[in-house]
């Protein structure tokens, strides 16, 4: 829909005459597509403020649009006071837009002609968005006050904002501190995140791809944000051992570890020594889910043939927040991923392992894989020719908060263990001294079947060794670990 200006009675020569409507999806593809061009058209009525509506001749779904004309009804003047573009759905209804206006430059520098309408003169706010590539310039004027039928001529620099729109990125890119994260990334470009930096997602999705802390890190969270990563990589891999990353913010993260990867924490170790730093989680709602086995807040996979394969993080402390963890196969849901030996000749020894779990408050549901705790250790497994697999994490400390963790099927306390498995050489399956104080909200702790313990150790099969420290609830204390299952406590 087109709107004549509010003096077209005086000067209709302004009207279009030949025009093209194009549209393209993304900011960062190349082409425009015609959706509908006129050529000679009259039929834009000569009153003041009057609609006309134009059928496209080829409709699409698009994100940016462009109007190019080329001609007016005779004028060297061409005027128009609104453009409208209305979209059919399952039922008849208007789209109309009277938000930004985004304008997508070919060059770097560009002269451009908006038509504003101001029905509320001095009461509207005007933000001119230009898009180039992955970087996005703005230009924002509050208190406007434009009377109907002038024109006015504005010279305005837009400012380069500090947001990186991934639908324009075409190549791997490291986000630096107080840059804001948005859009979609489907193909593998890999996003790091520079040592150092708070950055802020809002409202990402990344499929095929993952982001990767260098070092210290503190993510913001706003709207709603998914990263589903490729096998080997956790879908937001922590920095390095000593560095820490930190979670906060309003919004949500869904994050989806790729196979032998954490969804947050770690990703797949084999044959190699992996290192990951601390993560801690103060708000936002958290729902992080591991691949196969990989845990959903921590570890990935250890699998080796050779001594000496590792794979370490750092401590995990949850301050607030909702926050859902479920661990992949034989991982927990919060701690560690598996730790195997492979089946062959090869003497060997893997070790996967995380520092302490604290957890002070918020909403917390933890739900262990395979053989695997919801909160502490996944499976640890040797399998035929192999020698020695360890599966350790640090003390879990519950000071605050609501807590439910569960252990995966078979074999695995709800806090504590995962079960070790005897193929081979000896598993050992370890984890520190497990304390719940009276600050907390309500603790339930489930065991799987075959379990010992719900808080403590898991199930040991054919040898090896389950070891867990001290378990103090409240003020008492249980040396060989807690059998209840459920077992809840709410002070």
């Amino acid at each position: 829909m087109f709107r004549t200006a509010g003096d077209t009675e005086s000067y209709s020569g302004r009207n279009p005459r030949s025009w093209v409507l194009k549209g393209k999806m993304n900011s960062g593809d190349a082409e425009w597509t015609t959706i509908d061009s006129k050529s000679g058209n009259t039929d834009m009525p000569a009153e003041n403020n009057t609609e006309h509506d134009f059928t496209a001749s080829a409709p699409g779904t698009y994100q940016y649009f462009r109007l190019e004309i080329s001609e007016s009804q005779g004028s060297d003047i061409m005027q128009l006071s609104e453009m409208k573009l209305f979209a059919k759905l399952d039922e008849a209804t208007e789209i109309s837009y009277y938000g930004p206006i985004t304008v997508t430059p070919d060059a770097a520098a560009s002269e451009l002609t908006v038509a504003l309408r101001n029905e509320k003169a001095g009461a509207d706010k005007y933000t001119l968005t230009a898009v180039a590539g992955d970087e996005v310039y703005a230009l924002e004027k509050s208190g406007v006050t434009f009377e109907n039928g002038k024109y006015y001529e504005i010279t305005a620099k837009l400012t380069k904002q500090n947001i990186i729109d991934l639908s324009g990125v075409t190549e791997d890119k490291t986000i630096q501190d107080g840059y804001t994260i948005t859009g979609t990334l489907s193909d593998q470009h890999w996003i790091s995140i520079a040592d150092g930096a708070t950055v802020t997602l809002d409202n990402v999705t990344i499929t095929n791809s993952n982001i990767t802390c260098q070092g210290n890190a503190n993510i913001i969270l706003v709207g709603t944000n998914s990263i589903t990563a490729p096998a080997d990589y956790a879908a937001l891999r922590v920095g390095n051992e000593g560095t820490t990353l930190t979670i906060s913010g309003t919004g949500t993260l869904n994050a989806n570890g790729g196979a032998g990867s954490a969804g947050i924490g770690t990703g797949h170790g084999e044959d190699v020594k992996k290192t990951g730093g601390n993560i801690i989680i103060n708000s936002g709602t958290i729902n992080a889910n591991g691949g196969e086995y990989g845990a959903g807040i921590g570890n990935g996979l250890t699998f080796g043939a050779h001594d000496d394969t590792s794979t370490t993080c750092g401590n995990i402390t949850i301050n607030g927040g909702t926050v859902t963890a479920t661990g992949g196969d034989s991982a927990a849901g919060i701690g560690t991923g598996k730790a195997s030996t492979n089946s062959t000749d090869h003497d060997e020894e893997v070790t996967n392992k995380c520092g302490n779990i604290t957890i002070t408050g918020g909403t917390v549901t933890a739900t262990g894989g395979f053989s695997s705790a919801g909160i502490g250790t996944g499976l640890a497994r040797t399998n035929e020719g192999g020698d020695e697999a360890h599966n350790e994490c640090g003390d879990i400390t519950i000071n605050g908060g609501t807590v439910t963790a569960t252990g995966g099927i078979f074999d695995a306390a709800g806090i504590g263990t995962g079960e070790a498995y005897k193929d081979g050489g000896d598993p050992n399956n370890k984890c520190g001294a497990i304390t719940i104080t009276s600050g907390v909200t309500k603790v339930t702790a489930t065991k799987s079947e075959g379990s010992p313990c719900s808080i403590g150790k898991g199930n040991v099969k054919n040898g090896g060794a389950c070891e867990c420290g001290k378990v103090t609830v409240g003020v008492t204390e249980y040396a060989d670990g807690i059998a209840d299952s459920p077992f809840v406590y709410q002070p």
